[in-house]
């Protein structure tokens, strides 16, 4: 699947953190790490959650 201007909100998280990258588009079995700066102790599981994580796809898959 085409994954869309992915994005990486930690500050949302903690304000003082912030990543390396924004808006990524991956092609089906394509890859991006993401680095981060700031945001010592940050939970994993709530990096990956909305609305952390987030991409135009997910935008088309609630309006549907």
């Amino acid at each position: 699947m085409l994954l869309r201007d992915l994005v990486l909100n930690v500050d949302r998280i903690d304000p003082e953190a912030e990543t390396d990258s924004a808006l990524v588009t991956l092609l089906p079995g394509e890859s991006h790490t993401f680095t981060v700066f700031g945001g010592a102790g940050m939970d994993p599981e709530a990096v990956l959650s909305l609305p952390v994580l987030r991409c135009v796809n997910d935008t088309m898959a609630i309006s549907s």
